[in-house]
Formats: structure tokens, C-alpha cells, sequence
């Protein structure tokens, strides 16, 4: 394939660039040359120019970003998310290639795209006020003095060249681009709602008559009653006695009393000692199994990281800044284990006063509960009076609404019988006018069937003189046009520049960087390398000074641990409260209060037992 054109050249950076938005820099060459395999692009000049372009695109892609997103938003035209690949590359250009490349060149790839969209975009970038803008904007994401010496002059000196290239741009739009006026906003109107008319209640058909209200299943039809549940529960008791009666004379066993089959101690004895030597002689095949590391019976050290090295090492100086202070008051004359000892002393008898308050909260608890059940059967007896009285009421009630019920009944059968007349002259009314509507679109229908024929006939006419235009259009396009090019690698582009070179010169020197960059990165590495080492030496000699500052901690706290469990076991034995006592003797009276009114209620249960059971 021969040298492309500029067209194609900037249709193939918008679609490597619009394929590939957030490739990494490490795949750019990988990509590009599966790129140009698939596309068929050999030529080394077309080649390199879609490498710089994807590749300053890829490098400075969050300076194009915001540009391109700055123009978005004060565009007046509508602008695709589908065209960011676009404007993209033609930023880059303007704002990197521009000045390297010449005005020349830049206006003709700039002319291959569309006109409209390359107008806004240069447009754009060549306002004076957009520059300023875009400065304060590109200044939030790189350094100010790269901003100004690398994008701002450069943008500044090609203005003129944009300018004119903006203008040529304009008289290729012609007197039909115009610039977007905003509409009005939209005001909002309330809806012309015509109101529906109210919708007719059906009465109830006279014959319906309500379903009686069915009676509840009685809560014992699915419950076991309670003398069953007691004779249970005893059952369970008795079973349980039993079971712990007789396995007292299996576990204590006389020493000269033996079972049948059982043999004594000295007979077992010696049966294993036979067995063990009978075994010892057979050569079994020993299980291949790994003995547990020597590692497992030690103490394992714990390997600290650097926060947790350096948290230890800040603990250590506080605890020996303590000690210090201690030793001082000892040389001052003042014993701070005395405080000590009135220190336990007094949380020992805080323990005791919380403990006797618990006690105490849960006697009043327990006794509450006793007399909550006393005042629940009162409750109940009241309800059911209540509620005797409350049937007679609502026997009264409902014949009353029987009554009401039948009235109503009749009112609204008559009712029913006027809307279904009413109905009846509405459907023939309804019926006439759907004839007539019928007939009107009739008429309409062969009326757009004549218009659709006559479309029909014109529609083909100017197919016909389309395609007659599309065949002389083909064979002009048939007459073969001679466009190889001959490049030679190590020459200059030729535009006079003191700055240009060869491709050949250029390769050299991008080679000559690399190999500069690789060297930096050895050395920065060494010194990365030599700083960890020297941290590491430290971290370690702390390590040592915490290990040794532990098994001094592990050591004293073993012995304060004993003094204080024989601190605790002579305190242990505390006087009864009598307080306590006189709630405790409460609590026995609301109990056999309690256990008194149970057994009233289970002897008058007794009676209803039977009724239950026949319902069931």
C-alpha cells in the first residue's frame, strides 16, 4: 500500500485513539504495530506520524481532557460524546505540533475534516480570553512554569496562524453558519383536563345476603390441657431420678465385689502385659509420618513491622520515664506502694458494694414479677364481667342494624333499575354515532390513497435521475491518478528550520535519551537500596531493646498476678447484708402467695377440662 493522504492519515489517528482512549505507555508500540498490520500501513513516514500523534495523545491525556471538556461546556452547539477522539487529536496538534510542523501542513490536515467541528475547536483555542482560561486551568494540573514556557507561548505565537486558518474555515461554511441563539425556556402550562364524570356505585344484588361472621376455634383445640402437661413434666422428673440412682452403684463399686464376666485388677493387668509383648514381636510397617519441628516446642518470635517496632520503642520510654519519676519520689521520701495497697484496698470494696446492689436489684425484680401475676388474675376476673355485659349490648345492636340493613336494601334496588334505563338510551346513541364516523373514515382513506400513488410516481422519477447521476459520478472516478512518493529516511523535511532533523537522527537520539534514563534510574535505585538498609539496622536494634524490655515486664507481672490472688482469697468471705435478708423474706411471702392462687385456679380448671375435651 502506497503513502496515505492527509485525510486518511487523521481518520486513522481518530480511530487508533478512540480504540485504544486509556492505554498505558507500556502496550503503545504493541498496539500501534498491530494496528498498522491490520490496516495495511507500511509506509515508514505514515507510520511515525500515527505514533506521535497516539502517543502525545496518550501522554497528556488529562491536559486534552480538560480542554476538550472546557470546550464541551461553553460550546453553543450541540457536541457527541462519539467526537471526542476528534477534537482530541486536532487540540493536540494545535497545541503541540503546530509550531514543528508549520501553518502549511497544519491547515492542510486540519481541511480534511469537517469544517464545522475544526471551526469550533480552533476557534476556540485561538480566543484570548479562552487562553487565559485555559492557562488557569492547565496551571491545577502541571507546574506553572512548564504550563507557560511549553503550552502558553507556543499557543500565543501560532494565534495569528489560526486566526487565519478560523477565517478560511468561515468562508468554507458560507452565509449558512450561523451562530446558535439560546431558546426561551419553557414555561410551564397546567393541563387542560376535562373532569371525569363521578363513577356510579353498583348497588349490591338484593338476593346476596351477608355470610354469618364464623366463630374462632377455640384456643385448647390445639393445646395439650394442663393436667396432661403435669403429668408429663412429673414423668420427665421420675425418669431422670431414676437414672441418677442407678449410676451411683456403678460408679461407686466395691473393690471385693465383682460382676459376672468381670475380672480383677491384677488379672487385667497382667492380660495387657501379655498382649503388649505379643504385639512387640510383630514387625509392623511404621507410618511415614514427619516428627513436629523443633520450632514448635520454643516460643516463637513474632515478626514486628516498622509502625509496630516504633509504637513499642514509644512505650518503652514512657514506661522507663515512669520509673524515673518513682525513683524520685522514693529519693523524696514518698512510698507510692502504700497508695497502692489503698488503691486495691478500695476497689476491692467498690466490688463488694456493686455485687450486694445487684443482689438486691434482682430480689426486687423477682418480687415485682410475683406481685405483676397477682394484679393480671384480678384483671382477668373484671374483664369477664365486662364482658358478659358487653354481649348483652351487641345482641342488641345487631338487630337493630338488621333492620337498617333491609331499607337500605330496597332504596338501592330501585336505584339499579333507573341506571339500567338510563344505560339503554346511552348505548343506542352511542351506536349511531360510530355509523357516522365510520363513513368519514371511509372517506379519508381513499382520499391519502390517491396523495400516497402520486408521491409514488415522483418518488421514482427522482430515484431514476440519482442514479444516472452516481453512474457519470463512477466513471470519472475511474480514471487512474499516479500518486508514489519516494522517501528517504535520513533527510531532513526540508522547511528550513534550525531545529529539524532526519528520521534516522531522530531515532538516534531517542535511543541516546533512553539509555541516559536507564542510567538515572540505576542510580536513584542504589540510593533507594542504601537508605533501606540503614533504616533496617535501626528497626533491628530497637527490636533488641524491646525483647529485653518484655521478658522484664513478663517477669514482674508474673509476681504482682500472685500477690493479687492472695489479696483476693482473704477478702473473698463477706458478712451477710440485712437488707438482703428482709428482701429475700419478702420474696418467700409473694411466692407462697402466688403458689396459693395456682392452686385455686387449677382446682377450678378441673371442672372445665371435660367441656374441652368434647370440643375437641
Amino acid at each position: 500500500m502506497g503513502r496515505l493522504s492527509n485525510k486518511q492519515l487523521m481518520d486513522h489517528s481518530v480511530q487508533l485513539l478512540a480504540s485504544h482512549p486509556r492505554a498505558q505507555d507500556a502496550v503503545i508500540d504493541a498496539l500501534l504495530q498491530s494496528y498498522c498490520t491490520a490496516a495495511n500501513i507500511n509506509t515508514s513516514s505514515d507510520q511515525a506520524f500515527l505514533a506521535d500523534v497516539f502517543e502525545g495523545c496518550i501522554q497528556n491525556r488529562k491536559l486534552l481532557a480538560a480542554t476538550v471538556d472546557a470546550y464541551y461546556g461553553s460550546s453553543s452547539t450541540t457536541c457527541f460524546k462519539s467526537d471526542k477522539p476528534q477534537y482530541t487529536v486536532l487540540a493536540f496538534l494545535a497545541l503541540f505540533r503546530l509550531s514543528s510542523m508549520g501553518a502549511p501542513q497544519f491547515g492542510r490536515l486540519v481541511k480534511t475534516q469537517d469544517t464545522a467541528k475544526a471551526h469550533g475547536v480552533l476557534g476556540f483555542l485561538a480566543d484570548q480570553e479562552v487562553q487565559e482560561d485555559l492557562q488557569t486551568l492547565w496551571s491545577s494540573l502541571y507546574e506553572p512554569s512548564f504550563v507557560k514556557e511549553t503550552l502558553v507561548k507556543p499557543l500565543q505565537a501560532g494565534t495569528r496562524a489560526l486566526k487565519d486558518l478560523v477565517e478560511t474555515l468561515q468562508v468554507r461554511l458560507g452565509p449558512q453558519a450561523r451562530v446558535a441563539t439560546p431558546k426561551k425556556p419553557t414555561k410551564p402550562v397546567p393541563f387542560s383536563l376535562t373532569q371525569a364524570a363521578p363513577r356510579t356505585v353498583r348497588a349490591p344484588s338484593p338476593e346476596l345476603e351477608a355470610a354469618p361472621k364464623h366463630t374462632k376455634v377455640p384456643a385448647t383445640t390445639y393445646t395439650l390441657p394442663i393436667e396432661q402437661e403435669a403429668l408429663r413434666r412429673k414423668k420427665e422428673q421420675n425418669r431422670r431420678l431414676r437414672e441418677k440412682r442407678l449410676s451411683v452403684p456403678e460408679d461407686q463399686q466395691f473393690s471385693c465385689a465383682l460382676r459376672a464376666g468381670q475380672k480383677s485388677l491384677k488379672a487385667t493387668s497382667k492380660k495387657n502385659e501379655i498382649l503388649a509383648a505379643r504385639e512387640s514381636a510383630y514387625q509392623y510397617r511404621e507410618p511415614s509420618v514427619k516428627p513436629v519441628p523443633a520450632s514448635t516446642h520454643s516460643a516463637v518470635p513474632i515478626k514486628l513491622n516498622a509502625a509496630a517496632i516504633l509504637r513499642e520503642e514509644r512505650l518503652l520510654q514512657k514506661q522507663m520515664e515512669q520509673e524515673a519519676k518513682s525513683l524520685a519520689a522514693l529519693e523524696a521520701g514518698v512510698d507510692p506502694s502504700a497508695f497502692h495497697e489503698w488503691q486495691i484496698e478500695q476497689h476491692q470494696r467498690a466490688e463488694e458494694e456493686r455485687l450486694e446492689e445487684v443482689e438486691r436489684k434482682h430480689l426486687l425484680g423477682l418480687i415485682t414479677r410475683e406481685e405483676a401475676i397477682l394484679a393480671k388474675a384480678q384483671v382477668h376476673q373484671e374483664k369477664q364481667a365486662q364482658a358478659a355485659d358487653v354481649k348483652q349490648e351487641a345482641a342488641r345492636l345487631l338487630a337493630a342494624y338488621k333492620a337498617e340493613k333491609a331499607q337500605a336494601a330496597e332504596a338501592n334496588r330501585l336505584a339499579v333499575e333507573a341506571g339500567a334505563q338510563q344505560q339503554q338510551r346511552v348505548r343506542e346513541r352511542v351506536e349511531a354515532v360510530a355509523e357516522a364516523n365510520a363513513k368519514a373514515k371511509q372517506e379519508l382513506v381513499d382520499h391519502n390513497r390517491a396523495l400516497r400513488a402520486t408521491a409514488d410516481a415522483e418518488m421514482r422519477k427522482e430515484q431514476e435521475r440519482k442514479m444516472e447521476l452516481i453512474r457519470q459520478i463512477r466513471v470519472l472516478e475511474s480514471v487512474p491518478v499516479d500518486r508514489t512518493k519516494i522517501v528517504d529516511l535520513s533527510e531532513t523535511s526540508g522547511f528550513g528550520f534550525m531545529s529539524e532533523m532526519s528520521y534516522v537522527e531522530l531515532q538516534e537520539r531517542l535511543n541516546h535519551l533512553k539509555r541516559k534514563d536507564v542510567e538515572v534510574r540505576e542510580q536513584r535505585r542504589a540510593r533507594i537500596n542504601k537508605a533501606k538498609a540503614s533504616k533496617q539496622e535501626q528497626l533491628n536494634q530497637k527490636l533488641q531493646l524491646i525483647s529485653l524490655d518484655r521478658a522484664e515486664r513478663q517477669t514482674s507481672r508474673a509476681a504482682k498476678t500472685s500477690k493479687r490472688a492472695s489479696a483476693t482469697q482473704r477478702g473473698s468471705m463477706k458478712a451477710s447484708n440485712p437488707k438482703l435478708d428482709q428482701l429475700r423474706e419478702q420474696l418467700t411471702a409473694r411466692r407462697e402467695q402466688t403458689g396459693k392462687l395456682k392452686t385455686g385456679t387449677s382446682g377450678s380448671r378441673k371442672g372445665a377440662a371435660p367441656v374441652a375435651g368434647r370440643v375437641r
